[in-house]
Order: structure tokens, then C-alpha cells, then sequence
């Protein structure tokens, strides 16, 4: 049986998701039988006691440092699994875990008892459609560019969703991961496709209900205040800030793909 870990990066000043830690993050810790989780500085602290509570291996980036804490992440599963990790944005794993567990654990069932060394080197977690649309407009249009982008570096005519923030990586591709030269930015989604193509290693897509937009679980009173969900994207729709945000997030996954064609 292969020895595959959970490894998760976590931003959350507010402790916004303590109660979905508490509930869920023992039972992810289950599914994989070692978990990791790098957390920013800024992390409250009960949240990080709850997944030390929960048997997380919990590591603190000093400096909050997106493309540093994203490479952290990767380095510190490594030595967990020997034979790879599946990296997902924490509050990405535990709103997959609550709303479509049966899924998740029959794809972790699958990346162990698969018949070795048959696992491409990596696979693409994509969202679905359905789960896709349910995201603010912001995200779905820079993302859209940014995944033509990947897709060209990558030769492929199909665009995928190269973003979704879940990702199976072998010992091998954690290695040319590893080996690159480190970003500062989320310009890292961009460059690590493009390198691990440039290595000419096998990869996969699949495709997940449970990937279906998990953010507005960080946000349950403002939620509340805009009168629900769909009022609440709405409102992220029509922000000028979100826009300058998404479209310089863009802007470097874009340059990170270039960067290693």
C-alpha cells in the first residue's frame, strides 16, 4: 500500500473556521493517516491548538510569504509520505470533507491501493462545472485567462482548471518542485505546471463535486448581512478591489507559467 500524506497550507486571522476544524479535521487526519499544515503567522492560535488537538503536524511559516508557504507545504509532506502527498487548500479539504465526504474518501482510497508505480506523477484535481460557476465572477474570468495560458505551456488544446487549489504530486514531481527556484507569489501555480512538464512527467485530470466554492464558510456574517449567498457574490461581484486583486493574481500565474517554457 502506498504512503500518502495530506498536506494543506492555512491563512485565518480571525479563527473563522474553528468550528469546521474541530469538527472535520480529525476525520481528514483519518482518511490519510498523517496530515500536515502549514499556517501563516498571522494564524490565530486556537485554531492552530485545534489541529495539534486533531494529530495535524502543524508548522508556522515565520514570514507570510504565499509562494514560500505553498513550497513549505510541499516540503514538509514529503517527508510524511514516501510515496507523495495530495496537496488542498485547507479550507478547501475541509468543506470537500463536509459536504462530499463519500467522494473524497474513495479518491484517497484510490491514490493508495492503486497498482504502483501505474499513478501518474501528478494529478490535476479539477472542479466541476456546476462547482466551478458557483465562484464569484472576479475569479472565474482572470482564472479563465490564466488557465489558457497553462494550457498553451503545456501543448494541451483542452483548457482545464489548473487552479482549483487540489493537487496529487508523486515523489518525483515533488522533487523538480523542490529543485526550482522559489516564488514569492502565487506565480508558483504557473511555473510548477510548466516545469513538471518540462520533466516530462505523466500526468492526469479528475474531476470533484467536493471542490464546489468553499469561501463563503469564512464569511458566515457577512453572508448573513447581504441576505445570503447569492446577494453576498453579488456584492465580491461588483468590488473594484476583488477585480485588482484577481487580475494581479493572474497577472503572476501567468509570468510563473512563461517563466519556465
Amino acid at each position: 500500500m502506498a504512503k500518502i500524506t495530506l498536506a494543506c497550507t492555512y491563512h485565518d486571522p480571525q479563527g473563522a473556521l474553528l468550528a469546521r476544524i474541530e469538527e472535520f479535521a480529525g476525520r481528514l487526519k483519518v482518511f490519510f493517516g498523517s496530515a500536515v499544515v502549514v499556517c501563516t503567522p498571522l494564524t490565530k492560535k486556537n485554531v492552530i491548538e485545534a489541529l495539534k488537538k486533531a494529530k495535524w503536524n502543524v508548522v508556522i511559516q515565520k514570514e507570510n510569504n504565499v509562494g514560500q508557504i505553498y513550497r513549505r507545504a510541499i516540503a514538509e509532506g514529503a517527508k510524511y509520505g514516501k510515496d507523495g502527498l495530495l496537496y488542498i487548500d485547507l479550507d478547501r479539504a475541509l468543506h470537500w470533507c463536509a459536504s462530499h465526504k463519500k467522494e473524497l474518501e474513495a479518491f484517497v482510497k484510490e491514490l493508495f491501493v492503486v497498482d504502483w508505480p501505474a499513478l501518474p506523477d501528478y494529478i490535476v484535481c479539477e472542479r466541476s462545472k456546476r462547482g466551478y460557476a458557483m465562484h464569484q465572477e472576479p475569479l472565474i474570468e482572470t482564472e479563465r485567462i490564466a488557465n489558457r495560458v497553462i494550457a498553451h505551456t503545456l501543448g494541451e488544446d483542452e483548457v482545464h482548471d489548473y487552479l482549483s487549489g487540489a493537487f496529487y504530486y508523486s515523489s518525483e514531481a515533488i522533487a523538480v518542485i523542490l529543485g526550482l527556484q522559489s516564488r514569492d507569489d502565487v506565480g508558483i501555480w504557473g511555473q510548477w505546471w510548466s516545469a513538471l512538464h518540462k520533466a516530462a512527467l505523466p500526468r492526469s485530470y479528475m474531476t470533484f463535486e467536493g471542490l464546489e466554492w468553499e469561501t463563503p464558510h469564512q464569511f458566515l456574517a457577512l453572508v448573513e448581512a447581504a441576505g445570503g449567498i447569492d446577494h453576498w457574490r453579488d456584492q465580491i461581484n461588483n468590488d473594484a478591489h476583488e477585480w485588482r486583486k484577481r487580475v494581479g493574481m493572474a497577472q503572476q500565474i501567468v509570468d510563473g507559467a512563461l517563466s519556465e517554457v
